[in-house]
């Protein structure tokens, strides 16, 4: 991420990362929170794909995150 951000710096851009996630599996908690610290730790603004309020059915490539209306609106990075 180091590298991005100095391209970014070097050309007199702003770096934002969006749209990402993590696949739905048994180490999907461990990388979310990894790369939540590692864009923090950067202080590297970020919107993650996708917050949903329903129950998940898991159905495909799994990226969702479920999480009670209420959560979503209180939810920070």
């Amino acid at each position: 991420m180091g590298g991005a951000i100095s391209k970014a710096q070097a050309a007199g851009k702003k770096l934002i990362i969006e749209e990402w996630g993590s696949l739905y599996g048994s180490g999907r908690e461990g990388n979310l929170k990894y790369n939540i610290d590692q864009m923090n730790k950067f202080k590297v603004p970020w919107v993650y794909w996708q917050l949903i309020t329903n129950p998940d059915p898991h159905q495909g490539e799994d990226y969702e995150v479920r999480k009670p209306p209420s959560k979503i609106l209180r939810m920070k990075r």
